[in-house]
């Protein structure tokens, strides 16, 4: 059993669901796993915490929060995600010191308040298997890649407009900058929000061919004002 503040579960939940594939895709869902760490890196000491990861094929974000207890490794279908959030969110609207417990009995678990401090709501649901999810997703975001490269480094990389959706929705719910490290552009980005959110973003292929310029700087044309000059005092 694990027990764990529920406005920590909500939003750890909330980020991993952006770079959740849809249920019928390979790698779908949130995997979610115990383990011990800095719940707070800039605190010393080790604590329980509640690991999740998630991706889409092309985007891959991995968070933790503090959380009391251990499980071992499950893996929730979004359309169940989905439904923990939009049922504990609002228990935990105006009550910082709300709490869940999570249970694992075989195949199923249960998300549930404590009946004798908030209330009786809970929800069980059936885990998704592990044998097709991805196993590289940590080494990916650690920077290791199997990548072939037939190219030198060039300044141009390309990000989808929803990639880049997904992070600032992150960041904003972190109210922090979004770290980008980039090393070439056929390479994963490796991206950091916070002290507690860490992900990958492969870059969509651009053609070299199209221009001598087209790695290096943009193309399209800019057409300055003739402005007067400015009024002095």
């Amino acid at each position: 059993m694990i027990h764990l503040a529920t406005k920590a579960l909500v939003g750890l939940l909330t980020d991993l669901a952006h770079t959740s594939a849809d249920t019928d895709m390979h790698g779908s869902g949130i995997l979610l796993h115990s383990a011990r760490g800095y719940a707070d890196p800039a605190e010393p000491g080790k604590t329980d915490l509640l690991a999740g990861t998630s991706t889409t094929g092309f985007h891959c974000g991995h968070t933790w929060v503090s959380a009391a207890g251990s499980l071992g490794v499950m893996r929730w279908a979004l359309d169940d995600v989905q439904s923990v959030i939009s049922t504990f969110k609002k228990k935990s609207k105006g009550h910082k010191e709300h709490a869940v417990d999570i249970l694992r009995d075989g195949d199923h678990v249960t998300v549930a308040e404590d009946p004798k401090l908030w209330g009786e709501t809970s929800m069980t649901f059936q885990v998704l298997p592990l044998d097709d999810y991805p196993r590289d997703l940590w080494r990916v975001m650690e920077g290791h890649q199997r990548v072939e490269l037939d190219t030198d480094p060039m300044p141009r990389t390309d990000i989808g407009p929803h990639a880049l959706g997904v992070l600032a929705k992150v960041a904003q719910r972190h109210k922090a900058p979004i770290e980008l490290y980039r090393y070439h552009q056929r390479r994963a980005v490796l991206v950091q929000i916070g002290d507690r959110y860490r992900g990958a973003v492969y870059p969509q292929r651009w053609d070299a061919d199209v221009a001598l310029s087209a790695g290096e700087q943009p193309s399209s044309d800019l057409y300055p004002p003739v402005l007067p000059d400015p009024v002095e005092a």
